[in-house]
């Protein structure tokens, strides 16, 4: 089964691009700079090259709630 791609996402209250890859997608929050969002990234073993729109819903929640917890 594939998903969709996911052109806009909602992460943290703000809309994302699906566009583009998940570090530069997570930069674009408010409070989550380059660092972070590669720390993120890295500690939940999210492939960095992957598009931000090819993320399963279970990857976003999983990367929200890391979020909510720094």
């Amino acid at each position: 089964m594939t998903e969709e791609f996911k052109y806009i996402i909602r992460i943290m209250g703000k809309d994302v691009s699906g566009t583009k890859k998940v570090i530069q997608s997570l930069s674009n929050i408010k409070g989550i700079g380059n660092n972070v969002a590669h720390y993120i990234v890295n500690s939940l073993e999210i492939d960095k090259n992957s598009r931000m729109g090819m993320l399963s819903d279970e990857q976003i929640s999983i990367i929200e709630n890391a979020l909510k917890n720094i």
